[in-house]
């Protein structure tokens, strides 16, 4: 039986700094907007998830989080 999840993906971009050493802020980039699917269990969303990211972060996956909550 088909339960609903929600998902995202959210992409980490790497730490830069200044000449200094000092640490600039980067902020986390939503790839793949919330989005309601029906699935058998996470692992298969998982599956969808990953169909649906953009091919310039599939070089990247280490940085790419996705996020799933089930209903």
């Amino acid at each position: 039986m088909s339960r609903l999840f929600e998902y995202i993906a959210l992409y980490h971009p790497p730490s830069k700094y200044q000449q200094n050493g000092e640490r600039i802020p980067q902020k986390s980039v939503l790839v793949v907007p919330q989005t309601a699917v029906l699935a058998e269990n996470e692992k298969e969303v998982g599956m969808l998830v990953a169909r649906a990211l953009p091919t310039e972060h599939l070089d990247h996956l280490d940085r790419v989080e996705i996020v799933v909550r089930p209903f």
